[in-house]
C-alpha cells in the first residue's frame, strides 16, 4: 500500500555502485532519500542522485526516477516467478501508475 504523499525512488545499480562499495552506496542513497523526504521533496531527482553519488567516481551509468503519489493507492499482485509473470507485473504496475497520474 502506498500512503498519501509518498514517493517511489527507482534507480540503476550505478547510483549505489559509485565508489565501488555497494553497501556504502546504499547507505548514501538511504541518507539522501531520508533528507529529501524531510525537506518536503523540494529537490529534483537529479539533486537526489547527485547527493547519493557524492564525489565518488562513476564506472557505470547512473539513472534515477522518482514518482510522487499525492493520494493513497494500493497495488497487490501475487504471481509465481516467471518471465511471463514479470511482464504481467510490469503491466499491472503501469496501470497503477497511470491511474495515480490521472488523479
Amino acid at each position: 500500500e502506498i500512503a498519501p504523499d509518498s514517493a517511489l525512488v527507482l534507480y540503476t545499480d550505478g547510483v549505489v555502485e559509485a565508489g565501488r562499495d555497494i553497501l556504502a552506496g546504499e547507505e548514501r542513497l538511504g541518507t539522501a532519500v531520508a533528507a529529501w523526504a524531510r525537506g518536503g521533496f523540494a529537490e529534483t531527482a537529479g539533486d537526489l542522485q547527485r547527493a547519493a553519488i557524492g564525489e565518488h567516481p562513476q564506472a557505470d551509468d547512473a539513472a534515477m526516477l522518482v514518482l510522487r503519489f499525492p493520494s493513497a493507492g494500493r497495488l497487490s499482485v501475487a504471481l509465481p516467478a516467471s518471465r511471463e509473470n514479470a511482464q504481467r507485473l510490469r503491466r499491472a504496475f503501469a496501470r497503477f501508475l497511470t491511474e495515480r497520474l490521472d488523479e
